[in-house]
């Protein structure tokens, strides 16, 4: 039985000693080193990915390009590619996020998505980060459903257990003219769901739970403008 492997950058070709994998899941991540020059003063070094018979699911790439790599439950695997620092991107803030699940019967599922990062939260459970035209949000992912959940949030804080159940606050945060944010604050689940009322703690405001969010987010904004009015014919007054 051979005691070796080989991988590929471009044209280039790595034989690995398989000793040197070490396995998660079913999948071990590969690290080599590409010489640029005769003195070896000047290297690039690669990550890839090789599965329990050691052939390439990942191909070697410099780890500034692919940046991270996560084996998740029954053969699913999501790895981030960086396109900041690619100057032909069009898109200067997100990154690319692939999510591929290998099948033996050679169907396998790929996605890409556009993101800025992600966090592993559990064996089924990703955080998405994006940024849009005028704001940052993030969203919660199943790998197994291969779909997002939920809705688009501001922030989402790390999952907290309590007894049989995970929760975590999030938040939409609202701009308020020119001198700061406001925020509407909440629990949600693992399922994106909201299972707490929607607090406005600068207008001390609690909407009930069932609320529909985007409501809440209007009406918030109605009486923000509102008070900026005031503020405004406060200071005309002076």
């Amino acid at each position: 039985m051979a005691k070796t492997f080989t991988i590929n950058f471009f044209e280039y070709e790595f034989t690995i000693p398989k000793s040197n994998i070490v396995f998660h899941k079913g999948y071990g991540l590969v690290n080599a080193v590409y010489k640029t020059n005769a003195n070896d003063d000047d290297e690039i070094k690669l990550i890839g990915l090789v599965d329990k018979h050691f052939n390439t699911v990942i191909p070697l790439c410099p780890d500034f390009e692919l940046e991270r790599i996560s084996v998740f439950a029954n053969n699913n695997i999501i790895f981030m590619i960086n396109m900041v620092d690619d100057e032909e991107s069009e898109d200067v803030l997100n990154n690319e996020i692939y999510h591929m699940q290998i099948n033996e019967d050679g169907e396998n599922f790929y996605a890409l998505y556009k993101a800025i990062d992600y966090v592993v939260i559990d064996d089924d459970l990703v955080k998405f980060r994006f940024f849009t035209d005028i704001a940052y949000t993030e969203q919660l992912y199943s790998v197994r459903k291969k779909k997002f959940i939920g809705q688009e949030f501001s922030r989402i804080s790390n999952f907290e257990i309590k007894g049989k159940s995970s929760t975590a606050t999030a938040a939409m945060v609202l701009p308020y003219d020119k001198s700061g944010i406001n925020l509407l604050t909440f629990k949600i689940n693992k399922q994106g769901e909201i299972i707490s009322d929607i607090k406005d703690k600068d207008f001390g405001i609690i909407y009930d739970k069932t609320s529909d969010l985007d409501e809440c987010v209007n009406d918030t904004l109605k009486r923000m403008n509102a008070n900026t009015k005031v503020r405004v014919l406060d200071k005309a007054s002076e």
